[in-house]
């Protein structure tokens, strides 16, 4: 869900997480999980929640410290608190205050030190926590803390994914604060909002926030810290991607962090103290600062402005410290293409495939993965044809992560799924005011793939006025925004697929001929399932292994009856197609023998078809007259059943194939008449 164009203050379970609250509540009723719109590890952490009996509706009292131990294991922290306490007030100082808390935990799960008005943020939630709550799994369920603790990484959780009913309107980001010498848990710092549409930037300022507190306990052990909160605040700007200038009434520089210095180009200059019209290219920004320091505007004012061929969402926006008298202006500057990459790999724009996973021991496969190998180690630009399902997109996946640009964007561009009128916007981007509803420079998936793979799917269904534009790109290695004056650099690797027969495209004027020279450097066909039907052996103990484990079924054994049934069948949706296939009999499955039953009807329907097509050819077989023919005519029945396979054709005859060779020799049989 695109959750920047929800209103600010309006964040409800029932109306923005439809599916996920369904879930959630089925499984509260019955225990069962359907379907993937439950999060792995929170379906896992419910799973947990559920086993220990924790009550969805109610915090048990036994979740409660007594206050007096609380307040003692607040002591007994005071270390983390007074270090963390800077950070969390100059994050604090940057929210929408009567909206967010911020919070820290210990490592049972109890607040040291919330920062925040409590009753706004309760009232806007529709709940009350007492002082001394347990935020561990056992305690209240899947929730933030629980699930950083477990998982031992930084976490957003979003309504309904909370196991409690009570916290199904809050919306929290969390990160780990581990001891940098001893490397164990110290507690969590999270950012909390009530009510509040999801923002990803909370949970990057929760872990640099983090990583800031970190960096200073290490500094703590070796002695070099010189003053805790001057510091505090600098490590804490320094630890961050984005700019920050902090600006007091005067319009002077108070702070700087090291990316803004790097943005503006001033990373060998001083620049605290002076005025920001004495300071080259921030004074481009004077009278948006000036404006919001005269009329003292808490919302503040986003602009675009481009430095060094960077495009740069800035806000600048008015703040107050806690006396009245301590006022100024905060700039906060985002590299919009680094913005792209980041919500890019968050909403699963990463790559899990390599060419040591791919499954296939065939020969054609075998040549594949070599050629695949090779192909990785240069830049050059790939072509993979296959039909529908056969895995190009794997493919393409593995050679990205078996070439230099592994930790690099993969970025997927379905040409068949973009209107032809967005095609240019969606690819090269745009810049604001380019047409009518363009408020914001965007950053195209070409801009945000800099530095790694682009992968278009289905190339030959890009529009041939587009084909011209890309060839124009690849040749240039550079793009132009729709509106755009000035052409951006690019540094990408090109990996194209497609289902067609790009030759008789080119024939049929339907694809240019000069683009696909231009593609087709390393040329990888992948063949269909029902030319390599050996591997489908090697493929279904993979996916039962991984379907099984998803839906929660136990298979122990895999029927002869039910791969029979697989072999015979002609698989035009290729191995996706058999994945589906495989989905399907594990989720009907009654006990832990996959049959053949188990599959959809159309697999028996074939097999069935099969075998009634033998009987009625033996049916309809002359009855030899001699004993010499009668042995001929069970040899080729044989062969007929075994589809041509000596091995099994033995077998079904009970004699050993070298039998069965000597036979066929003695008997003159001919190649034409032993295989079909």
């Amino acid at each position: 869900m695109d959750w920047s164009k929800e209103p600010e203050l309006s964040f409800d379970p029932a109306v923005h997480q439809k599916e996920l609250f369904v879930a959630w509540r089925r499984f509260v009723e019955t225990g069962k999980i359907e379907g993937d719109i439950v999060p792995s590890y929170i379906a896992e952490s419910w799973k947990r929640s559920k086993e220990r009996n924790i009550d969805p509706f109610h915090f048990s009292p036994s979740a409660y410290l007594d206050p007096e131990i609380y307040e003692k294991k607040k002591t007994e922290h005071q270390y983390l608190i007074s270090i963390s306490k800077p950070f969390m007030e100059n994050i604090y100082r940057s929210l929408e205050q009567s909206r967010y808390l911020v919070v820290l935990y210990n490592p049972e799960g109890y607040h040291l030190l919330r920062i925040g008005q409590r009753a706004d943020f309760e009232r806007s939630g529709q709940f009350t926590i007492r002082e001394g709550l347990c935020f561990e799994e056992e305690k209240v369920g899947t929730c933030g803390f629980s699930l950083v603790k477990w998982l031992r990484k930084p976490i957003q959780i979003i309504g309904c994914e909370h196991y409690s009913a009570l916290l199904h309107y809050v919306v929290g980001s969390y990160a780990p604060i581990n001891d940098p010498v001893r490397g164990n848990l110290l507690g969590v710092i999270g950012i909390t909002g009530a009510r509040t549409i999801p923002n990803s930037h909370t949970l990057g300022i929760a872990i640099a926030a983090s990583t800031a507190i970190e960096n200073y306990i290490k500094l703590d052990h070796a002695g070099k810290i010189l003053s805790i909160y001057g510091m505090a605040l600098q490590t804490t700007m320094d630890s961050l991607a984005d700019g920050i200038i902090l600006i007091d009434g005067g319009g002077r520089i108070y702070e700087i962090n090291a990316s803004a210095k790097e943005i503006f180009g001033l990373t060998n200059m001083e620049v605290k103290g002076r005025h920001i019209s004495d300071v080259p290219r921030i004074a481009d920004l004077e009278s948006s600062i000036m404006n919001v320091l005269r009329y003292q505007d808490r919302e503040g004012q986003e602009i675009d402005i481009q430095i060094h061929n960077q495009i740069y969402l800035t806000k600048v926006q008015f703040a107050r410290g806690e006396k009245d008298d301590v006022q100024g202006v905060i700039v906060q500057l985002k590299n919009l293409k680094s913005l792209s990459q980041i919500v890019h790999h968050m909403t699963g724009g990463h790559t899990r495939f390599t060419i040591d996973t791919m499954i296939g021991s065939s020969r054609k496969s075998l040549e594949i993965k070599a050629l695949a190998r090779l192909a990785a180690q240069s830049d050059a630009s790939i072509i993979v044809e296959g039909e529908s399902g056969t895995g190009k997109e794997v493919l393409a996946q593995a050679i990205h992560n078996a070439s230099p640009r592994a930790k690099e964007p993969f970025v997927v561009i379905n040409c068949s799924a973009i209107p032809s009128e967005l095609m240019e916007s969606i690819l090269f981007g745009h810049e604001k005011g380019a047409f009518t509803g363009a408020t914001h420079t965007h950053i195209g998936k070409f801009e945000v793939a800099d530095r790694g793979t682009v992968f278009l799917d289905e190339i030959a269904e890009m529009p041939t006025n587009m084909q011209a534009k890309l060839l124009r790109v690849l040749e240039e290695n550079r793009i132009e925004r729709v509106g755009g004056k000035k052409s951006i650099n690019l540094n990408i690797r090109v990996i194209a697929a497609t289902n067609k027969d790009l030759e008789r495209e080119i024939k049929e004027n339907r694809f240019r001929e000069d683009l696909f020279y231009r593609l087709n450097v390393f040329r990888i066909k992948i063949p269909p399932l029902r030319e390599r039907k050996q591997e489908i052996y090697e493929l279904v103990p993979v996916f039962v292994q991984q379907i099984s484990s998803l839906l929660n079924k136990r298979v122990e054994k895999i029927s002869e009856g039910y791969y029979d049934a697989l072999m015979s069948y002609n698989w035009p949706g290729n191995i996706r197609e058999l994945k589906n296939a495989i989905q399907y009999s594990i989720a009907t499955l009654e006990d832990s023998i996959l049959l053949e039953r188990h599959l959809p009807n159309i697999f028996t329907h074939v097999s069935q078809q099969g075998k009634k097509e033998e009987m009625l050819w033996l049916k309809n077989s002359s009855f030899p007259s001699k004993l010499s023919d009668l042995e001929k005519v069970a040899i080729q029945n044989s062969l007929i059943l075994a589809k041509g396979n000596k091995l099994k054709a033995a077998k079904l005859l009970g004699i050993s194939r070298a039998t069965l060779h000597r036979k066929l020799r003695g008997l003159n049989m001919s190649h034409n008449e032993t295989t079909f």
